[in-house]
């Protein structure tokens, strides 16, 4: 790739993921804060459990948290998943342009002799079967503990990472291990909630009561994915603060 094409999509990809990674993250912990800042209104509305008083940027808000019966839900309706698909794109994008399209970075000869085709193949299959075992663990009997799953998911986390450190770079180590989480996390938005947000809406709007449990499945382990966003923050950041003190 010629020089200076490669450093502007260097550049580009850099700042598209970081700006997409803080609109997702922080609707994400937007809507934790906002659950919990909910008060039951002063006046019972039907269908809403709970609703918040705001002021920011010269006017006043009022948020409700509805569960509208059938034919209740708006014509216009905005959905929270591009942000994470973005970032994931970009993410992916900068992964594959710095370390596997220059190479530069993906080896390091103090750690291991492997080779940089065998490099690039380990860090594909990581990226490409992160979600599949992740989700199959969580969908297994395994998942009927929470504790013993999550235990589970932090060992083979853990087992990954020192693999990753001593193959690759430590830089790359760090954003394979990134990917790795981020991937899982979008994944999870893309095959898990959305879809079931999705059955949610279909329903109402086709006149029918809206099963909400199923919507509330994919909910009951938010701590471990916002885990896993501090996580995948914590790696990506490392990574960087070690790459521009190089």
């Amino acid at each position: 790739m010629t020089s200076w094409l490669g450093d502007w999509a260097n550049l580009l990809l850099r700042w598209t993921h970081f700006i997409a990674g803080i609109a997702w993250i922080g609707s994400s912990f937007y809507f934790i804060w906002l659950d919990r800042a909910l008060t039951r209104p002063e006046h019972p509305k039907a269908g809403v459990e709970g609703d918040l008083w705001m002021v920011h940027s010269g006017g006043f808000y009022q948020v409700e948290k509805r569960r509208p019966g059938p034919g209740e839900v708006p014509a216009v309706l905005h959905w929270f998943k591009w942000e994470a698909m973005l970032t994931w794109i970009s993410g992916i994008a900068l992964l594959v342009l710095v370390f596997y399209l220059g190479g530069a970075y993906l080896l390091d000869p103090g750690i291991s002799r492997i080779g940089r085709g065998t490099a690039i193949a380990l860090g594909v299959a990581i990226v490409l079967f992160s979600w599949p075992i992740y989700d199959g663990l969580w969908r297994s009997p395994l998942a009927r503990s929470p504790a013993i799953a999550a235990a589970i998911s932090l060992a083979l986390l853990t087992g990954v990472t020192i693999l990753l450190c001593r193959l690759l770079s430590g830089r790359a180590a760090f954003m394979h291990v990134g990917a790795l989480l981020g991937t899982i996390m979008v994944a999870n938005v893309w095959e898990r909630i959305i879809p079931a947000q999705r059955q949610m809406v279909d329903a109402t709007r086709a006149g029918r009561p809206a099963d909400f449990a199923v919507i509330d499945a994919p909910s009951v382990n938010d701590w471990l994915y916002h885990f896993r966003a501090n996580a995948c923050r914590t790696t990506v950041v490392s990574g960087a603060i070690q790459w521009a003190s190089v």
